[in-house]
């Protein structure tokens, strides 16, 4: 051992031993060892301890209102209802429409329900869409080649039960949607030229609801007779 602690170690002779039976060091290599555990410490923090685990009050969690579809935003939170599926409701009018200018019964067929029928106005019996549009792709053109759309998206009516309640005698269909059906309603456009054969009737009406396979079409009407 060099430097001090070889000289404090020469100046102290027998004091520097180990008493008989006691385990602690000399007094001098006690504090020296302090100090120089005090440098390392402080070199070297320890790392501060972990936080106690916290355990959330479950009393305390806040009690969210129940979703509504309208709702007044002045109290505080709101939380709003999903609205209906206008989205879907018209993607699948749009399908419907691409599948007549396909003149293809299969895709047409696809988006149906397992039984939907096409009423033809006053005194017709609902019969199958299928069988219903098989024959008008026979006797009519309804290839889009040159031909307009058939509808304009943005003015097709989408309506639920309860809307169509509040709606009244403002306006008037000829099919009633039931608890979770869709009632959807188009003007078709049709071909220029007077001497053309209409297409389609004046309004068609859509009954969507949702089966095994997604929504589909259940029920069908349109004022329309093959020329």
């Amino acid at each position: 051992m060099t430097g001090f602690g070889s000289w404090f170690l020469r100046r102290r002779g027998a004091r520097e031993r180990r008493a008989p039976g006691r385990g602690l060091l000399p007094c001098g290599l006690a504090c020296w060892g302090v100090v120089c555990c005090e440098l390392a410490c402080a070199q070297h923090p320890p790392a501060p301890p972990s936080p106690p685990p916290s355990h959330p009050n479950t009393a305390s969690a806040a009690l969210w209102p129940q979703p509504a579809a309208e709702a007044d935003t002045s109290g505080a939170v709101v939380i709003l209802a999903s609205p209906r599926p206008q989205r879907a409701a018209r993607l699948l009018v749009r399908g419907f429409f691409e599948a007549v200018q396909h003149e293809s019964v299969p895709d047409l067929t696809a988006l149906l329900s397992e039984g939907a029928t096409i009423s033809s106005g006053p005194g017709s019996s609902p019969e199958p869409v299928p069988k219903v549009w098989a024959a008008r792709f026979k006797r009519l053109d309804y290839g889009g080649d040159g031909a307009p759309a058939p509808y304009r998206d943005d003015q097709v009516g989408v309506f639920t039960p309860d809307e169509l309640a509040r709606l009244g005698e403002a306006r008037r269909y000829e099919l009633n949607p039931i608890a979770g059906e869709i009632l959807a309603v188009v003007t078709p456009r049709e071909r220029s030229g007077a001497a053309a054969p209409r297409h389609f009737g004046r309004r068609i009406e859509f009954i969507l609801g949702q089966t095994e396979d997604g929504l589909r079409i259940l029920r069908m009407f349109e004022d329309f007779r093959l020329p």
